[in-house]
């Protein structure tokens, strides 16, 4: 559907018209709302999950409202989408085209597309427009831009860390192989899965299953490595193999460093070039090892290491995971993935613990070390029961310390380190006037911002000092100091409350704000402005490991995929079901699946990799690699929909076992000792104690019964 905006639709309009009218022709798109309003109920609405974008660019995902009012009756009644659309409105003008389109999976999740009245994609849906206000629109397949769906089908490799002669089968559809010493490719067609067996946008899914050390992750790692950056990554023989749109021809992509090209029917051959395209490549890793991953700067490495690899350096300090979690909370997916919304927000601050070490990083002058001091010294000014005036003084301290080390350090330039020699004159007088923690802090923002603007860093377009990854330090800067400034102001709304653990040098203390409405855009202004800041951090209260864990992956996923639009995706994950319950174990795959079809702009291929017997019972034999370690036998084992616990008790996981190692020879001790033909009255008294214990009757009464045959005359 579409509407071409009128000028009330947009941010320009009168305070009380702050929405988009939806004419009655187009409300059969939205819920169906009663009209049965009143003097008392002139309202009825409805909330919606909506996904805003200024042409092909995400803006925001927002939960606003679809409501019918009528005004208790003294005006016409009207259809109108309304609340937390500023981002989209705020750039509309009017005559201006508002694209809406409908989740053909979830009721309530929408799409609006502000296109310009002066773009190109107006200027190629005039005609399908028509002269009209509002309607259907009919969009040619060629109108936005649609996705080239490639895929990655095989990979064999000489040598890769662990893996020797290695091959990797990444299509349930297709099973190659390479005989290195025929150089040649082969492959075998698969019967196809059932139609529709995967979700919209879901290309294909393969599961990597091995034991521990048979190299899951390097099988992953590979993959990523293979597909880009491979000529600075991978130095031994390789080929890819990819196929195209479903086409019935493959592409092989090689680099041999002495052998000719490779032969094999229907597959066009080509050297590798180093990155194949078009294919976008993403890592997920939930585990931390500190192992560090050297990927290609075309693959998105959302993994944990890669954070915490980036966080250790000191030009990549911003914690955009924050903001992700934010904008996921507020999206549909939420109830699919059985989600709760955290109570509160907490904020962890370490500005007097002497254990993390404030004065170890950065610039330190004796200026800073007497400011430092100097506030530590005055508890009185920042008492802990005026929370909010010890909160306010504690961010703009923190910010002061960590802002003035960044721009006395060895690696700024100039007009940085000239505003740090001010601002070392400027805490000499503050020092000696006596103020108060809270007029100190004050007048030295105020001093570091006028500096700031004389020396024209507000207006600097570089990204040399923050280093933020889309902010420029002019804008960062003035967004900052204006944060600062009405932050006294921001938190009088909010409801937060106090937490200290530890005394003296190892004191921490929380801030811990109420999660509300009001609270999130005050938390999203704080994590885009603040999170730079050593020694302050941003958590969640009233979330469990494994829903940290959910909302960690999910919200990065949906964050890397908004994005993209124009080429498929290759989603690599390792251990994502790692912290889970086992009931979340189970849930995973599906939920998985359904958040990637709902949040995917293209076609998504899936592999990852797990100890879970729950994500193997989830996936059809031909969608599963099993590593090296186990038997042909393993190949026969038919896992689609297969009882858990079979799968448990078979050469895949636990093999002769049925319960834990310890328990397990605890019983094979007991069964001896039942064996024996004459038993002590203590050795007798000790298997009774022991069976009184013992989960499996079936084994309890074999030991009883052998007990009793060796020892019926005692």
């Amino acid at each position: 559907m579409f509407k071409v905006l009128a000028n009330n639709d947009t941010g320009h309009a009168p305070g009380h018209q702050a929405g988009i009218v939806i004419p009655a022709a187009l409300r059969h798109v939205f819920p169906t709302l009663s009209d049965n309003t009143s003097e008392s109920t002139p309202t009825i609405e409805y909330r919606i999950n909506v996904e805003l974008y200024l042409d092909g660019t995400l803006l925001d995902k927002v939960s606003t409202r679809y409501q019918y009012q009528t005004w208790g009756g003294t005006r016409s009644p009207e259809s109108r989408v309304t609340d937390q659309l500023g981002a989209l409105r705020n750039r509309a003008q009017g005559g201006d085209i508002l694209i809406i389109q409908k989740s053909l999976i979830q009721n309530n999740l929408y799409r609006f597309i502000l296109l310009r009245k002066d773009s190109t994609a107006t200027e190629d849906i005039k005609h399908l427009i028509d002269g009209r206000r509002w309607g259907e629109l009919y969009a040619q397949n060629n109108l936005f831009p649609t996705s080239t769906e490639t895929k990655i089908v095989y990979i064999w490799i000489a040598k890769y860390k662990n893996l020797e002669n290695f091959s990797l089968n990444l299509s349930s559809g297709v099973k190659f192989s390479y005989d290195e010493e025929l150089n040649e490719v082969r492959h075998e067609v698969q019967q196809d899965l059932p139609k529709g067996f995967f979700p919209h946008r879901i290309e294909d899914v393969i599961a990597i299953i091995g034991k521990n050390g048979s190299g899951k992750s390097n099988a992953l790692e590979l993959i990523c490595n293979a597909v880009k950056g491979a000529k600075s990554s991978i130095f031994s023989d390789f080929l890819v193999i990819t196929q195209t749109d479903k086409s019935k021809r493959y592409n092989c992509f090689y680099q041999f460093k002495e052998k000719s090209p490779p032969v094999g029917k229907f597959i066009d051959f080509e050297p590798h070039s180093g990155n194949i395209k078009p294919l976008n490549v993403i890592f997920f890793s939930n585990v931390y090892d500190e192992r560090r991953n050297d990927f290609d700067n075309e693959v998105v490495d959302l993994s944990v290491n890669g954070e915490i690899f980036l966080k250790n350096r000191p030009q990549n300090r911003w914690d955009i995971t924050f903001l992700k979690q934010i904008d996921f909370l507020y999206t549909s997916d939420i109830e699919s993935l059985g989600l709760n919304q955290p109570h509160a927000a907490q904020v962890v601050v370490n500005a007097f613990n002497s254990r993390i070490g404030i004065k170890s990083l950065g610039a330190w002058s004796d200026n800073l070390d007497k400011l430092y001091n100097s506030i530590r010294r005055r508890p009185g000014d920042m008492q802990v029961k005026q929370i909010k005036n010890r909160f306010v003084s504690m961010v703009r301290f923190l910010y002061l310390m960590d802002i003035l080390q960044l721009f006395g350090s060895t690696r700024s330039k100039e007009p940085a380190k000239s505003i740090f020699r001010g601002m070392e004159k400027q805490m000499e007088i503050a020092l000696a006037s006596g103020l108060s923690t809270d007029a100190t802090l004050t007048s030295l923002l105020d001093h570091l911002q006028q500096l700031s603007e004389s020396e024209e860093l507000l207006r600097s377009s570089e990204r040399s000092l923050f280093a933020h990854p889309k902010n420029s330090d002019g804008q960062l800067l003035n967004a900052q100091f204006e944060f600062l400034t009405k932050l006294p102001d921001l938190v009088e709304d909010l409801d937060i409350s106090h937490q200290a653990d530890g005394i003296r040098n190892r004191a921490q203390e929380s801030f811990i704000i109420s999660h509300t409405e009001t609270s999130r855009d005050f938390l999203k202004d704080f994590s885009r402005t603040m999170s730079f800041i050593r020694f302050m951090s941003l958590d969640w209260v009233g979330l469990s490991s494994g829903q940290k864990a959910y909302l960690n992956l999910f919200s990065k996923l949906t964050s890397a995929l908004s994005g993209l639009s124009t080429a498929s995706v290759l989603l690599c994950i390792d251990e994502g079901d790692l912290y889970l319950h086992p009931k979340w174990q189970a849930d995973f795959l599906q939920r998985l699946l359904t958040v990637l079809s709902n949040s995917s702009n293209v076609g998504v291929q899936l592999v990852l990799t797990s100890h879970s017997p729950l994500l193997v019972s989830d996936l059809p034999r031909q969608n599963l690699e099993i590593m090296n370690g186990f038997s042909d036998a393993d190949d026969k084992i038919e896992t689609f929909g297969a009882n858990i616990y079979d799968l448990y008790a078979g050469p895949l996981f636990l093999g002769e076992l049925t319960s834990g190692l310890f328990s397990h020879l605890k019983l094979f001790e007991l069964s001896k000792m039942a064996e024996k033909s004459t038993m002590t009255q203590a050795e007798r008294k000790h298997v009774e104690n022991y069976l009184s214990i013992l989960g499996d009757e079936i084994l309890r009464f074999k030991i009883e019964n052998t007990t009793l045959q060796n020892n019926s005359n005692d």
